[in-house]
């Protein structure tokens, strides 16, 4: 099974895959006994994504993937949910560097993105 799908298609599979579970709310105030009080309106995800070595075209297609429109849906494991989970992102970030070409082609390196859950 793929362990990544942007928009339904397959993408290539990451070597590095960190999925971060924020809490969105207020969580300024204390009560009179100095309790915390948080009111949380939902718990979103950032995940960051690498790939050491890629070629060409599996890069075109990463970054056409989540550049296309502001946001896209991904499917992806998710720690909380114990296997697949879908949800509609957007790519805060998005690197790669060169290593060489191959018969005219790239290849690049150290690819990366931060994705952010709408």
């Amino acid at each position: 099974m793929a362990m990544l799908y942007i928009n339904g298609a397959q993408m290539p599979s990451p070597a590095e895959f960190s999925v971060e579970l924020e809490d969105v709310g207020d969580a300024r105030y204390r009560n009179a006994l100095g309790e915390r009080m948080v009111d949380r309106v939902a718990v979103k995800r950032t995940i960051e994504i690498r790939w050491p070595r890629i070629g060409a075209e599996d890069a075109a297609m990463l970054m056409n993937a989540v550049t296309e429109g502001v946001f896209f849906t991904a499917k992806y494991h998710d720690p909380a949910a114990g296997g697949l989970r879908e949800g509609v992102f957007r790519a805060a970030q998005r690197s790669a560097e060169m290593f060489r070409t191959d018969g005219g082609a790239a290849v690049w390196a150290r690819v990366s993105m931060k994705w952010e859950e709408k």
